[in-house]
């Protein structure tokens, strides 16, 4: 029927559709939709890259950097901090059939120096009290010491008092303006990229070849260790950007690598159980890096000395640093501080200057230190402390009891060394591998000297008593030394170490701080 467009009020006219009609896709049209879905997934590929792919942190930090400039936030450490915590030492005698002669060194922390404008500690006061009013005390601009007999049952308590100022400092290094390899200067090289600390076994007397393979003596740091060196070249590469390499270094720690067949890290803190095994085994130091890499865990130091060792055998020099830490999630506020070690390493830049970063691998902080910290000594690095020259390892041959042989005496008076071995001075075994030198002053033989065999070569060292030198990493972890009247039972002596919170400020303000 014919619609004549006649309707109700309120009723509208209805209309037929239009016919559908196919539209022709134009080739152009389809050409430009693949190329937008090509072009958004390479961006995507190349975001997750940027994100995740070590080698691509700089842009990273470079589009972080855009994205928040001018922006104000919240920093997760504080600026700064102050606070006064009491270190406390003990040594315990529980026989009152012998004297105790006792030793203690520990270093003097300083205010260390300021990186560009900025302050990293403020010493504001340090003190130090000995319950034994007679022991005798030398002090220097490195370190105090004291030496003292306790005589039968009784104690010896060493009481030091830090006052701080703690500032966190995040170093504006990247692989833009870092320098490279050949660009590290010969005397750090020489210093901090040597095999480090010698283990000795458990008697002492003689070294511990940790890795088996029929060599002593083997070393906490040591980057010449065949499987060491090896990983820590597999890990950088052919990079020689002295950040990059560093960073790859740090990531491993995180993340683990394979080389052939076997797979190494990532690596965690040890369990309470752990901690007291490696304590038994290592005699309370930390363990050989070539331990820690093989275990797959360490502590504060172990996991530091692992990081460095992997530095220097790169070519990147690399020491240890330690002090205490503030646990500000502790329970115990009162008891919140504990030892902690960490690392430094050497970065040339650009620009010809040479910063000293620290490394904290087991608290994730890379190229940062943070303010709830305090250091009171740093590797000094080189040889042990004493070191005076080498002997060629075919000297050995007269070593004997008795008087000193002439081929060694001649050896001791080149020039341009200033060694005079006296009349009055004889040679003893001291153990397999270390002979003493010793000078008759009145009824004791005084040590003047010693040598040590380190297989391929002889090394001569002065006995420096007191110490006049900074302390020497040995001595650091050492600490206590004591010797007995008498024989006495392995449980006679004890000893104690622990921190006590006076009081702990932390400030925080709405700045990053980058230097």
């Amino acid at each position: 029927m014919r619609d004549y467009g006649v309707r109700p009020p309120g009723e509208s006219i209805p209309r037929e559709k239009p016919p559908k009609r196919r539209r022709k896709r134009r080739i152009g049209a389809t050409i430009a939709n693949i190329l937008t879905k090509v072009i958004a997934l390479t961006i995507l590929v190349l975001l997750l890259l940027v994100v995740f792919l070590p080698s691509l942190r700089p842009v990273r930090d470079r589009f972080e950097d855009y994205l928040t400039e001018g922006l104000k936030y919240y920093q997760e450490d504080p600026e700064y901090s102050e606070f006064k915590v009491e270190r406390v030492m003990v040594m315990k005698s529980d026989t009152s059939t012998a004297d105790i002669s006792y030793t203690l060194s520990i270093p003097r922390p300083r205010e260390l120096e300021k990186i560009n404008k900025y302050d990293i500690q403020k010493m504001k006061e340090f003190t130090v009290t000995n319950s034994d009013s007679k022991a005798k005390t030398i002090e220097n601009e490195d370190l105090y010491h004291w030496s003292g007999t306790l005589k039968g049952k009784g104690s010896v308590e060493v009481r030091i008092t830090y006052h701080v100022q703690g500032f966190t400092v995040d170093w504006d290094i990247s692989a833009g303006n870092s320098g490279k390899l050949s660009d590290i200067p010969k005397d750090y090289l020489d210093n901090y990229t040597i095999d480090r600390w010698e283990i000795w076994d458990e008697d002492g007397e003689s070294y511990w070849d940790i890795d088996d393979d029929g060599e002593v003596p083997d070393y906490r740091f040591e980057p010449s260790n065949p499987l060491l060196n090896s990983l820590a070249k597999h890990i950088i590469g052919n990079e020689d950007n002295v950040y990059m390499c560093a960073y790859k270094i740090y990531q491993f720690m995180k993340a683990g690598t394979k080389l052939g067949n076997q797979t190494y890290g990532p690596f965690s803190y040890p369990t309470p159980d752990q901690q007291t095994e490696d304590r038994l085994r290592y005699h309370g130091k930390p363990k050989p890096a070539y331990k820690t890499l093989h275990e797959g865990y360490g502590d504060c130091d172990d996991q530091a000395i692992l990081f460095l060792t992997l530095c220097r055998a790169v070519g990147i020099p690399g020491w240890l640093e330690s002090g205490a830490l503030f646990n500000q999630y502790s329970p115990d506020p009162d008891n919140a501080w504990e030892g902690h070690g960490w690392g430094k390493i050497l970065i040339p830049m650009k620009n010809g200057k040479m910063e000293e970063p620290s490394v904290d691998p087991v608290n994730d902080l890379f190229l940062k230190r943070d303010a709830n910290r305090f250091s009171d000594w740093q590797d000094p690095g080189g040889e042990r402390t004493g070191y005076l020259f080498n002997l060629s390892n075919s000297y050995k041959q007269y070593l004997k009891n008795g008087a000193i042989p002439d081929v060694i005496n001649k050896e001791f008076e080149k020039p341009p060394l200033k060694v005079t071995l006296k009349s009055t001075m004889s040679l003893s075994k001291r153990n397999g591998v270390i002979w003493d030198i010793v000078e008759k002053v009145g009824n004791d033989n005084v040590p003047r000297y010693e040598i040590q065999d380190f297989g391929n070569v002889l090394k001569v060292y002065e006995h420096l008593d007191p110490p006049i030198f900074p302390i020497d990493i040995e001595s650091y972890y050492t600490s206590w030394t004591y010797s007995t009247s008498s024989s006495i039972s392995p449980g006679d002596i004890s000893f104690e170490d622990g921190y006590e919170t006076h009081f702990y400020n932390a400030h925080k303000t709405k700045l990053e701080i980058k230097v």
